[in-house]
Protein backbone atom coordinates (compact mmCIF):
# COMPACT_ATOMS: atom_id res chain seq x y z
CA UNK A 1 0.00 0.00 0.00
CA UNK A 2 2.82 2.41 0.83
CA UNK A 3 4.25 2.03 -2.67
CA UNK A 4 0.89 2.77 -4.26
CA UNK A 5 0.50 5.78 -1.97
CA UNK A 6 3.93 7.02 -3.04
CA UNK A 7 2.97 6.73 -6.71
CA UNK A 8 -0.31 8.52 -6.07
CA UNK A 9 1.60 11.33 -4.38
CA UNK A 10 4.15 11.52 -7.18
CA UNK A 11 1.32 11.84 -9.70
CA UNK A 12 -0.16 14.77 -7.77
CA UNK A 13 -3.07 12.88 -6.18
CA UNK A 14 -2.19 14.18 -2.73
CA UNK A 15 -5.56 13.55 -1.07
CA UNK A 16 -5.65 9.95 -2.31
CA UNK A 17 -2.04 9.45 -1.18
CA UNK A 18 -2.88 10.93 2.22
CA UNK A 19 -5.88 8.62 2.61
CA UNK A 20 -3.85 5.56 1.64
CA UNK A 21 -1.03 6.55 3.99
CA UNK A 22 -3.62 6.80 6.77
CA UNK A 23 -4.59 3.18 6.02
CA UNK A 24 -0.91 2.20 6.16
CA UNK A 25 -0.52 3.89 9.56
CA UNK A 26 -3.71 2.27 10.88
CA UNK A 27 -2.57 -1.16 9.67
CA UNK A 28 0.89 -1.02 11.30
CA UNK A 29 1.22 -4.04 13.60
CA UNK A 30 4.75 -3.65 15.09
CA UNK A 31 3.78 -0.71 17.28
CA UNK A 32 3.71 3.05 17.51
CA UNK A 33 7.48 3.36 17.97
CA UNK A 34 8.54 0.98 15.20
CA UNK A 35 10.74 2.86 12.67
CA UNK A 36 8.51 1.80 9.77
CA UNK A 37 5.44 3.08 11.62
CA UNK A 38 7.21 6.39 12.25
CA UNK A 39 8.12 6.61 8.56
CA UNK A 40 4.50 5.90 7.61
CA UNK A 41 3.32 8.64 9.96
CA UNK A 42 5.85 11.08 8.46
CA UNK A 43 4.53 10.26 4.98
CA UNK A 44 0.98 10.80 6.22
CA UNK A 45 1.91 14.21 7.62
CA UNK A 46 3.64 15.17 4.39
CA UNK A 47 0.67 14.27 2.21
CA UNK A 48 -1.74 15.88 4.66
CA UNK A 49 0.07 19.14 4.03
CA UNK A 50 0.33 18.62 0.30
CA UNK A 51 -3.40 17.88 0.18
CA UNK A 52 -4.03 21.36 1.59
CA UNK A 53 -4.22 20.90 5.35
CA UNK A 54 -1.11 22.78 6.51
CA UNK A 55 -2.28 23.04 10.12
CA UNK A 56 -3.03 19.31 10.24
CA UNK A 57 0.41 18.47 8.84
CA UNK A 58 2.10 20.79 11.32
CA UNK A 59 0.23 19.16 14.21
CA UNK A 60 1.07 15.66 12.95
CA UNK A 61 4.77 16.56 12.69
CA UNK A 62 4.69 18.20 16.12
CA UNK A 63 3.38 14.95 17.63
CA UNK A 64 5.73 12.76 15.57
CA UNK A 65 9.10 14.45 15.91
CA UNK A 66 9.53 13.83 19.68
CA UNK A 67 8.80 10.13 19.10
CA UNK A 68 11.35 9.92 16.30
CA UNK A 69 13.93 11.68 18.44
CA UNK A 70 13.27 9.35 21.39
CA UNK A 71 13.43 6.20 19.25
CA UNK A 72 16.36 7.12 17.01
CA UNK A 73 18.12 9.66 19.20
CA UNK A 74 18.85 13.30 18.56
CA UNK A 75 22.21 12.54 16.94
CA UNK A 76 21.02 9.81 14.55
CA UNK A 77 22.03 10.92 11.03
CA UNK A 78 18.67 9.89 9.61
CA UNK A 79 16.92 12.05 12.19
CA UNK A 80 18.94 14.89 13.72
CA UNK A 81 15.90 17.09 13.61
CA UNK A 82 14.72 14.81 10.81
CA UNK A 83 16.27 15.45 7.43
CA UNK A 84 13.09 15.79 5.43
CA UNK A 85 10.73 16.96 8.14
CA UNK A 86 12.02 20.55 8.44
CA UNK A 87 11.61 20.94 4.70
CA UNK A 88 8.16 19.40 4.61
CA UNK A 89 6.69 20.75 7.81
CA UNK A 90 7.84 24.31 7.27
CA UNK A 91 6.95 24.29 3.60
CA UNK A 92 3.37 23.43 4.46
CA UNK A 93 3.39 25.60 7.59
CA UNK A 94 5.05 28.58 5.94
CA UNK A 95 7.89 29.07 8.45
CA UNK A 96 10.94 29.60 6.21
CA UNK A 97 13.02 31.04 9.04
CA UNK A 98 12.30 28.02 11.22
CA UNK A 99 13.21 25.64 8.38
CA UNK A 100 16.48 27.54 7.90
CA UNK A 101 17.25 27.23 11.62
CA UNK A 102 16.41 23.50 11.64
CA UNK A 103 18.73 22.88 8.69
CA UNK A 104 21.49 24.89 10.36
CA UNK A 105 21.19 22.59 13.39
CA UNK A 106 20.95 19.50 11.16
CA UNK A 107 24.09 20.54 9.30
CA UNK A 108 26.09 20.76 12.53
CA UNK A 109 24.98 17.28 13.64
CA UNK A 110 25.58 15.69 10.25
CA UNK A 111 29.03 17.26 9.95
CA UNK A 112 29.96 15.95 13.39
CA UNK A 113 28.45 12.46 12.95
CA UNK A 114 29.03 11.77 9.25
CA UNK A 115 31.81 14.20 8.36
CA UNK A 116 31.85 17.48 6.47
CA UNK A 117 32.25 15.87 3.04
CA UNK A 118 29.59 13.17 3.39
CA UNK A 119 26.84 13.42 0.72
CA UNK A 120 24.07 13.71 3.32
CA UNK A 121 25.95 16.53 5.06
CA UNK A 122 26.32 18.27 1.72
CA UNK A 123 22.60 17.77 1.03
CA UNK A 124 21.84 19.49 4.35
CA UNK A 125 24.12 22.36 3.28
CA UNK A 126 22.18 22.67 0.03
CA UNK A 127 18.86 22.69 1.92
CA UNK A 128 20.23 25.32 4.32
CA UNK A 129 21.22 27.49 1.37
CA UNK A 130 17.74 27.16 -0.13
CA UNK A 131 15.89 28.00 3.10
CA UNK A 132 18.27 30.87 3.83
CA UNK A 133 17.15 32.41 0.55
CA UNK A 134 13.49 31.65 1.23
CA UNK A 135 13.83 33.38 4.61
CA UNK A 136 14.93 36.59 2.87
CA UNK A 137 18.74 36.47 2.70
CA UNK A 138 19.37 36.81 -1.02
CA UNK A 139 23.19 36.72 -0.77
CA UNK A 140 23.45 33.77 1.63
CA UNK A 141 22.34 31.00 -0.73
CA UNK A 142 24.85 31.89 -3.44
CA UNK A 143 27.77 31.72 -1.02
CA UNK A 144 26.56 28.53 0.65
CA UNK A 145 25.79 26.84 -2.69
CA UNK A 146 29.21 27.78 -4.11
CA UNK A 147 30.90 26.32 -1.02
CA UNK A 148 28.78 23.19 -1.27
CA UNK A 149 29.44 22.68 -4.98
CA UNK A 150 33.20 22.69 -4.46
CA UNK A 151 32.75 19.96 -1.84
CA UNK A 152 30.48 17.77 -4.00
CA UNK A 153 33.33 16.98 -6.39
CA UNK A 154 35.12 14.84 -3.83
CA UNK A 155 32.18 13.55 -1.84
CA UNK A 156 32.12 10.08 -3.37
CA UNK A 157 35.47 9.11 -1.92
CA UNK A 158 35.60 5.49 -0.67
CA UNK A 159 35.29 6.62 2.96
CA UNK A 160 31.86 8.22 2.33
CA UNK A 161 30.26 5.54 0.17
CA UNK A 162 27.59 3.47 1.84
CA UNK A 163 28.37 -0.19 1.97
Amino acid sequence: MATIAAYLGASGSYAAARDLHQRVVDARVPGAEDPDTLAARANLASFTGLAGDAAGARDQYAALLPLIERVQGAEHPDHAGSPRQPRRSHRVGGGCGRARDKFAALLQVRARVLGAEHPETLAARTDLAYWTGEAGDAAGPETRTRDCCSSWRGCWAPSTRRR
